[in-house]
């Protein structure tokens, strides 16, 4: 097989960004969290088979790699949101799943193995799994965007915001390379800028997770001092104690109340208000801080003879709930039971 220069600058760029993923890979085996890393690894083998297969070589030359290579890829969404599932609300998406929904998961994957696998990807199917991989794609930017206002940790807030970036950035252009004449997506200085592009995100990637490898380390080092430290000292900030005050008073009765409006309520910044109720107060989304005040508030009128004679939905509507139903799923989050069920009590 007889390459040009581009064509082995493109493969140089390529294994480079293999290598380092590789890299990354082995760091992750130090993680305790079993679902992170099996998430994560998973997510960087989708991504290092994705980098071989666009590689400048006929696919007959890949010979038995290029069914497995071509599963791992297609996989790549799948992995994507998993990865973003258990970083996002610290739990396996998995774990979420009913019963059943694990059985037809369990399926779904045996087909997809069976049609890369053994049918090489070859039918139409492969068109229509590129549909639900891009609708896979676009319930985890839509995810991270509805979630983006109440996130109280900085770090995830981040995460969001680039999930939400990346994720539209890259749908755009996919859109365009697929409605591009296809000179354009099978020219060798295209598939050069990708491999180049790639090996750019790849590095950026692998410094920032040894700088954080290295934070880490240094992190359990000082956690005892730190601790220490907090401990001898403790004391409310003065923004803290007008929070709580503000909230005791009643404002959190306030229809549709976001953090914009209670920044400006408190006369503070947002991002500084953010922190305040993360670090200081220790939750770390808005709508579970605001909900700490309305339920115990609904359940203090539930279990008043007075409000025997008021409707749920009332006394919801006057804590601050906009309808019945996110009141509803939020009282039984809360206390196990209905409002109904919580009244009966009394």
């Amino acid at each position: 097989m007889v390459m040009t220069e581009v064509q082995m600058l493109d493969l140089f760029f390529r294994f480079a960004a293999v290598g380092q993923l590789i890299l990354l890979v082995l760091l992750l085996w130090r993680s305790k969290v079993i679902a992170a890393k099996a998430a994560t690894n998973t997510l960087l083998l989708c991504c290092i088979a994705y980098i071989l297969l666009t590689a400048p070589v006929d696919d007959v030359h890949y010979g038995w790699l290029r069914p497995p290579l071509l599963l791992f890829t297609d996989l790549t969404a799948y992995a994507l949101l998993a990865v973003y599932w258990q970083a996002v609300h610290h739990k396996s998406l998995l774990s979420q799943l009913s019963g059943w929904l694990k059985v037809m998961f369990s399926l779904w994957l045996v087909w997809l193995c069976y049609f890369f696998l053994l049918l090489q990807g070859k039918g139409l199917f492969h068109d229509v799994h590129h549909a639900i991989l891009l609708l896979v794609l676009v319930f985890v930017v839509i995810n991270a965007f509805i979630g983006l206002s109440d996130d109280l940790v900085e770090r995830r807030r981040r995460l969001r915001i680039a999930i939400i970036a990346a994720g539209s950035v890259y749908m755009g252009l996919l859109t365009l390379l697929e409605f591009s004449p296809l000179a354009i997506k099978d020219n060798m200085l295209f598939s050069s800028f990708n491999a180049g592009l790639l090996f750019a995100v790849t590095t950026v990637i692998a410094v920032c997770r040894l700088a954080g490898f290295r934070s880490e380390q240094q992190t359990k080092v000082a956690e005892p001092i730190k601790q220490i430290a907090a401990s001898e000292v403790h004391s409310e900030s003065a923004e803290a104690k007008q929070l709580k005050s503000k909230m005791a008073a009643g404002l959190y009765r306030i229809n549709g109340l976001n953090i914009s409006q209670l920044a400006a309520e408190l006369g503070i910044p947002v991002y500084q208000l953010r922190q305040l109720i993360n670090v200081e107060l220790g939750f770390d989304n808005f709508s579970h801080f605001i909900n700490s005040y309305r339920i115990p508030a609904v359940c203090a009128r539930l279990a008043d003879p007075k409000d025997n004679d008021k409707p749920v939905l009332t006394l919801a509507l006057d804590a601050g709930f906009n309808s019945i139903a996110p009141f509803n799923r939020v009282f039984k989050q809360s206390l196990g039971m209905t409002p109904s069920q919580y009244r009966a009590q009394f």
